[in-house]
């Protein structure tokens, strides 16, 4: 949480503070970060985007926004660097991208076209690596 707050008070650089999940569950990190926001910057805009492939999550997702009143989009499908990229779509700046995707992280930002669109356009990376092998290769990656 600590991380989450020092970002909020750094970030929206660009007018609006948006924050992504993939492997939102319910949308723990965009909750959070988005009602620290409406604590300390109330005029600070915000927008939040999730992938969640479970039905019921997603069902969560709803509810936790709906009780929040925060904007969101929300696709319920697996988190793949084709979903990412779509998602990132006429978005110039994302402040907080958290990611847990049960094992496909690899994937995910081993993929050229992901990997320049986190360069170009994500501040912060909260990232859940689900084995020794995946955390090496991203530590690698990430250089």
């Amino acid at each position: 949480r600590t991380g989450t707050r020092s970002h909020v008070h750094h970030s929206h650089r660009h007018g609006t503070f948006r924050v992504m999940e993939l492997g939102a569950r319910w949308g723990t990190w965009a909750a959070r970060a988005i009602t620290f926001l409406r604590a300390v910057k109330p005029e600070v805009l915000h927008e939040a985007y999730f992938v969640e492939p479970a039905r019921r999550s997603c069902g969560a997702v709803v509810q936790v926004m709906k009780l929040n009143g925060i904007r969101y989009q929300l696709r319920c499908t697996l988190a793949t660097p084709e979903v990412f990229l779509e998602m990132m779509q006429g978005i110039d700046f994302m402040d907080l991208l958290h990611v847990d995707i049960q094992g496909a992280e690899d994937k995910l930002f081993t993929d050229p076209r992901v990997a320049q669109v986190l360069r170009k356009h994500v501040a912060r990376i909260i990232l859940g690596t689900h084995s020794e092998l995946i955390h090496s290769k991203l530590v690698l990656w990430r250089g």
